[in-house]
């Protein structure tokens, strides 16, 4: 092979590895570009699911607003109080005047977390409000429930259902009528007995959980009709208050079985305890802290048995006051801070290391709590007379000094029928209306 001959094979190898490579440039440059669009794309999806998440965030903190600012009907007060254990939340309470004289109410559970359980108690929401703008006299609540019923279980929600209790409350006679799919029991405050009723919760299914006419042939669900006098409060609230846990300070109690002895719940039992307590404005302890809340100063209205609710059940999940927690910090709502301010004994030794905080809960160092495992709402409806207004914010009064209820085991309460045995307890099984 010649000089000349071998320079040109030279240049055409150097030829086809230069086109190989300039092949190879192009094709990566492509790639390059293809996935810095998908990353263009993924980054604009991610975006707009955050826009999206922060939208249905809104909407249903929206649903959970306190109730201060429509609680201005003569005849009747409501306090509603919510914290998530989340972003999101599937808990939803509302307010609605249906007529001169009619008020409406619900409280509801939604199973699970996240957005989807926030879409299903926006829809829930949605159709109680529907039901209320279409109210005519006579309408039952028993309609309510079919409607909710049917708008979850239609839209095939997987393992989802709606646990819930409605009141629709007459403020000229004080009859309430009361439907409850698979929510909590409901407390009631009797002001002449000075005593708590609690309502059963009923037989009927989650909303949801089966179509409507299975619901009616093997349940026969009614209505429960209950007469309230004034100051009689109703309390509802949601699984996460009577669920809330901690980890169990004294060793557990003999015969507990299977149970996980290592967490203890606040119960019914403290339920009951601390609606009874801070109606009658005696006081109460946390036990086995002996953190003591003194109520001599309330004035019996919704928005303080809602308050103390969410109060007793900070405290409850509340660690002691130990070296371990000097570099803790916890976060509590402006609302239940002012009540623990106003009635907690031990308030200044324990909340007394503020943290700076722009807006939002209030947040306090050198403590320790439990985890809420799961979201909390109470809400509250009081009858008062018809020539009174509701006290948004009461007024510090006089002290005044009542007879103390008696000492209730309330860590022996495990379960609603165990109320029956406690003083001053009563169950009341009210009467059904006809459908």
């Amino acid at each position: 092979m010649s000089f000349v001959n071998g320079m040109y094979l030279a240049l055409l190898v150097v030829g086809v590895v230069a086109a190989i490579l300039l092949v190879m440039l192009v094709s990566l440059k492509r790639r390059f570009s293809r996935q810095s669009a998908e990353l263009e794309a993924i980054g604009r999806t991610v975006a707009q699911q955050a826009a999206d998440l922060h939208e249905v965030k809104g909407l249903s903190e929206s649903l959970l607003t306190p109730l201060l600012d429509i609680s201005t009907q003569a005849g009747v007060e409501t306090y509603g109080y919510h914290k998530g254990a989340g972003d999101l939340t599937g808990d939803f309470y509302d307010y609605r005047q249906v007529s001169s004289e009619h008020v409406a109410v619900i409280l509801g559970d939604v199973s699970g977390h996240g957005v989807e359980a926030a879409m299903i108690s926006v829809l829930a929401v949605t159709v109680f409000d529907e039901w209320c703008a279409r109210w005519q006299p006579g309408t039952s609540l028993l309609t309510l429930a079919e409607r909710i019923n049917d708008a979850v279980e239609f839209r095939r929600f997987h393992g989802r259902f709606v646990a819930f209790v409605a009141c629709l409350f007459e403020t000229r006679t004080g009859e309430a009528e009361i439907m409850n799919m698979g929510g909590e029991p409901i407390f009631v405050y009797r002001a002449v007995a000075k005593s708590v009723d609690t309502i059963k919760s009923t037989h009927l299914p989650c909303a949801g959980s089966l179509p409507w006419d299975l619901i009616q042939e093997h349940s026969s669900p009614e209505p429960h009709l209950l007469q309230l006098d004034v100051g009689d409060v109703l309390l509802f609230f949601s699984e996460g208050l009577e669920d809330s846990r901690r980890r169990r300070r004294t060793p557990p109690a003999t015969g507990a079985g299977e149970r996980d002895v290592s967490w203890e719940e606040f119960g019914y039992g403290r339920i009951y305890e601390t609606l009874a307590s801070v109606m009658n404005h005696t006081s109460m302890t946390i036990a086995p802290d002996d953190l003591a809340f003194d109520f001599s100063g309330c004035t019996g209205t919704a928005e303080e048995a809602v308050l103390a609710m969410a109060a007793a059940e900070k405290v409850f999940r509340l660690l002691p006051r130990q070296p371990a927690n000097e570099n803790g910090t916890i976060e509590v709502d402006p609302p239940v801070d002012r009540f623990l301010q106003g009635h907690l004994r031990q308030y200044g030794t324990y909340f007394w290391q503020a943290v700076a905080a722009e807006d939002g809960p209030l947040r306090y160092g050198g403590l320790g709590e439990d985890p809420q495992l799961d979201d909390l709402t109470v809400l509250a409806l009081r009858r008062i007379a018809p020539s009174l207004k509701p006290q948004m914010q009461p007024r510090p009064r006089s002290r005044v000094i009542a007879t103390p209820i008696e000492e209730l085991p309330v860590s022996e309460v495990e379960d609603i029928d165990d109320l029956e045995e406690l003083p001053g307890a009563d169950d009341d099984e009210g009467e059904l209306l006809p459908v």
